[in-house]
């Protein structure tokens, strides 16, 4: 189904460990560039220190083991992402001492700002970046510099100007490392893809999400949903600034998922709302997979970050309802288990096949605890995923023309809301009645509907 919807997403490949930037910010005071030595802390400025090192290759850059290489002789500099969309050039630079340290002082911020930091080294080609929020003036380390941090700084540039301060500028940050990996980074770093195509494509995704949620739930604040993102990326800051090995970094970059994927939740939303809403968003993505304009890796990675997710949030919302409203055993183990399974063969795969794989074989696993934990035999369960089909190709068909036929591939956010929405009011009401058919009382069956629904759109 994902195929069939494009959307207006240039990916990249996030898997070129080029550089780590372990940046620690404090304030200190001082005017002019240089590397710092024994700063003393002021109110007019801060201090960004850090590391900048020269890395390899790897799968997923915040899993792999920390490079050795040092790179020194780079020259530091910063920005500020302003809220109203602007930048302004912080007016100091530093160099990186031959251990690839550096502490950069720039005036004063206060908490929240957003700094995108810059090491750059002449006649070598080098360049990389990383995106910074200040969590406290006086004391703040950023996460480690590496080549998916460059494009995500990038991204988090184009999704702060594009907004034009319609949100907030640490929110973009939080945007852009969501949907930014190894391949989407590299596809951007290599030209192949223009970060303010993925920019655009972020926006589309919280535009749709938000036309879903102020339609089909109670009113949730946006800000509310805002500083939830942003606090997802504040904590991912400071887990990978002190994070030592692959296992500390796999688990900071699974804590951020796991708030991203529920930050409506965060905001007030039941979980049933969240699914539906991150699946709405995340369908712009998905969508956009099937676009020939984009590289392979980079469709790739799209597909792999938009399917972590939502798998996270249709799983919370299905282990929820089946172990509220269930009548036959307890299925929440299982079911958990089914989709941790999930996510890891997602973030592991090499091919579109194998994500796609994993999916079903999420789907399938869902079917048997559906029917073991509603007492329902695996036929009365077959007929509400065949009844269900309908539905979904209305949800094809109207996804289909939420894509304007041009060269951006620009995908209509509203239509895409209306589109899910439409598929979850009538394919819930249809698997109701196939199962009511088959005794089924009122308040079960309409629970085993909306799982089946969730499960479906996969």
């Amino acid at each position: 189904m994902f195929d069939r919807l494009q959307r207006s997403l240039h990916a990249s490949s996030l898997g070129v460990l080029t550089a780590t930037l372990a940046v620690g910010l404090f304030l200190v005071g001082c005017d002019g560039g240089g590397a710092l030595q024994d700063s003393t802390t002021t109110d007019e400025t801060t201090v960004v220190s850090g590391t900048v090192t020269d890395g390899g290759t790897a799968k997923s850059l915040r899993t792999a083991a920390r490079s050795k290489a040092t790179v020194g002789g780079a020259t530091v500099s910063a920005v500020l992402l302003k809220n109203d969309g602007s930048t302004e050039a912080l007016d100091a630079t530093t160099t990186t001492e031959s251990d690839g340290t550096f502490e950069l002082e720039i005036a004063r911020q206060t908490a929240g700002a957003t700094v995108i930091v810059t090491a750059e080294k002449s006649g070598t080609g080098f360049s990389s970046s990383v995106g910074v929020q200040i969590a406290d003036p006086a004391a703040t380390e950023a996460q480690p510099m590496t080549p998916e941090t460059a494009a995500e700084a990038q991204v988090a540039t184009e999704i702060n100007a594009q907004a034009e301060g319609s949100e907030r500028a640490d929110e973009a940050l939080a945007d852009a490392a969501a949907l930014v990996d190894n391949d989407v980074a590299s596809a951007i770093l290599s030209g192949e893809t223009a970060p303010e195509n993925i920019a655009g494509l972020a926006r589309s995704m919280d535009q749709a999400a938000e036309g879903y949620a102020s339609d089909a739930g109670p009113e949730i604040p946006e800000s509310d949903v805002a500083a939830a993102e942003a606090d997802a990326y504040e904590k991912l800051q400071a887990a990978l600034a002190t994070a030592s090995d692959s296992a500390d970094r796999a688990q900071a970059l699974s804590a951020f998922e796991q708030a991203m994927a529920s930050s409506y939740e965060a905001a007030g939303a039941s979980k049933q709302l969240q699914a539906e809403i991150s699946q709405t968003g995340t369908q712009v993505a998905l969508s956009a997979v099937g676009a020939s304009a984009l590289p392979d890796a980079a469709q790739r990675g799209l597909e792999r970050r938009a399917t972590v997710l939502r798998a996270i949030a249709t799983g919370g919302a299905i282990e929820g309802t089946i172990a509220n409203k269930g009548t036959g055993s307890d299925v929440s183990g299982p079911l958990a288990s089914a989709r941790e399974t999930l996510v890891e063969a997602v973030r592991s795969a090499d091919t579109a096949s194998e994500i796609r794989a994993a999916t079903e074989d999420y789907r399938s696993s869902v079917k048997g605890q559906l029917a073991t934990g509603f007492n329902m035999s695996e036929a009365d369960v077959q007929d509400g995923f065949d009844n269900l089909q309908s539905a979904l190709d209305a949800l094809d068909g109207a996804l289909d023309t939420a894509i304007a036929a041009n060269s951006d591939l620009e995908a209509d956010a509203g239509a895409v809301s209306n589109a899910f929405q439409n598929y979850y009011e009538n394919g819930v009401q249809t698997v109701t009645g196939v199962y009511s058919d088959r005794g089924m009382k009122a308040g079960p069956a309409d629970a085993a509907a909306k799982v089946t629904a969730k499960v479906g759109v996969f």
